[in-house]
């Protein structure tokens, strides 16, 4: 991956997108939601944040990074805009924020983000005494002979989770996690996508470490919708909550320099993020095309065959079951479902078993990438495109959960390039929104 010219045109992207939407905004009286970028520092970050809320209202002041996001007019946005890009402005906006304009380093659109769509299945029975197909296949069952993932906290980041249901209450401690839509405690699922997630990621019958704490942080709203400000500020509550493992299933097209600082900072930070690569069949969804920072998941179905709705892209890391995948669902129910959104858990599920393990968050990956199960695609693609290093296997990670690998902690630390690299060490050494 070619990483400058990848962020030369999110660049480019993120100028146009905002562009246009201010237009349409000035165009139909409607307010949008931004980003600023301030300089990295508090106090001049609460006196923007202080001035600029003359003219909407602050959605989030972020706590790790130097953003504030805002919702105004579209006539506001430009005239913000048009100073940080050097262009002539409003005399009078000028003079009301002087001091404050000259801090201003960037602004974006604060992005759509939504559940990925998938394909839903048919209501299924409870059937505890059965294995899963998805579960076999990932050598979870084994791997449970040496990990549960007791002690190991998972965010799941999305619609919220009916912590009531009787597959997952257990692992919700009194903390359930944060509804970022009510800003409120209670972030309970008023969709029905997470509750599936969960059920994988952590459930005691249909879950990859059903022993783990879970999280509920609730970004998309009743109709799975949300932005990109929002996504960020619920991974920041991860990251200041000292949660393990962050899972999302969802996405957008592109997304904002707050979000990918926010997906740079918690991985440095040794906050492991996965996401779902997307289901329209190729090109880049966000944050899994972040590279760097997030671990992307693609689709296989029980075959191990590449899902026909699975992304393909260059960032993909890993692969996971996510054809026909029964899970939980609200109202003590379950369903049977198909979707990137249903791989990434089992990812998440299989390092959140490795870290109870070894208690070695930064190693987690490199483990993961090494005992991947090599697969063959016969897309015209690399095979790395379409599956990333191959279909995740717990049991083997288990196994070599003392593995040091020829890249160690130091250099994870240095150079957060380090997702390809592992993913070329995992080929040699064998030579996951809806």
């Amino acid at each position: 991956m070619d990483l400058n010219k990848y962020r030369r045109d999110l660049r480019v992207q993120r100028k146009e997108v905002l562009l246009n939407k201010i237009f349409q905004s000035k165009r139909d009286k409607n307010p949008l939601e931004v980003i600023i970028e301030t300089e990295n520092n508090r106090k001049v970050k609460e006196n923007v944040a202080k001035e600029i809320g003359r003219i909407g209202k602050i959605t989030h002041q972020f706590k790790v990074i130097p953003y504030i996001s805002i919702i105004c007019t579209g006539e506001d946005a430009e005239q913000i805009a048009n100073k940080i890009y050097r262009k002539n402005i409003n005399r009078i906006f000028e003079k009301s924020f002087r001091y404050t304009l000259n801090t201003m380093k960037s602004i974006d659109l604060s992005n759509k983000f939504s559940i990925i769509p998938i394909k839903k299945d048919s209501r299924a029975y409870f059937r505890p005494k059965e294995n899963l197909w998805n579960l076999e296949n990932i050598g979870a069952y084994k791997a449970h002979e040496s990990s549960t993932g007791k002690g190991v906290k998972i965010a799941i980041i999305d619609t919220g989770i009916d912590y009531s249901h009787n597959e997952v209450s257990r692992n919700f401690t009194k903390k359930k996690g944060y509804n970022f839509i009510k800003d409120n405690d209670d972030p309970f699922d008023d969709y029905g996508h997470v509750t599936h997630v969960a059920g994988i990621a952590a459930g005691k019958n249909c879950g990859v470490a059903p022993d783990a704490t879970l999280y509920a942080v609730k970004v998309l709203d009743s109709n799975g919708s949300g932005s990109d400000a929002t996504v960020a500020a619920g991974i920041e509550w991860a990251l200041l909550n000292n949660v393990d493992v962050a899972s999302m299933s969802l996405g957008g097209p592109t997304a904002s320099r707050a979000l990918e600082d926010m997906c740079r900072i918690a991985s440095q930070k040794d906050l492991l993020l996965v996401a779902a690569a997307g289901n329209d069949g190729y090109g880049p969804e966000y944050p899994a095309a972040f590279g760097d920072y997030v671990i992307a998941v693609a689709a296989v179905d029980r075959y191990n065959n590449h899902a026909s709705f699975s992304n393909i892209w260059e960032t993909n890391d890993i692969s996971a079951p996510g054809v026909g995948i029964y899970s939980s669902y609200p109202g003590g129910e379950y369903r049977i479902w198909d979707g990137t959104s249903m791989a990434t858990p089992h990812i998440s599920g299989a390092l959140g078993l490795l870290i109870s393990k070894t208690k070695k968050p930064n190693l987690a990956e490199e483990v993961m990438y090494k005992t991947a199960k090599r697969l063959e695609s016969s897309e015209p693609y690399d095979n790395s495109w379409v599956f990333g290093a191959g279909l995740v296997r717990a049991d083997n990670m288990l196994k070599n959960a003392s593995y040091k690998g020829k890249i160690n902690d130091i250099l994870r630390r240095k150079n957060k390039n380090y997702n390809n690299i592992l993913k070329d060490a995992g080929k040699i050494a064998w030579k996951i929104i809806w």
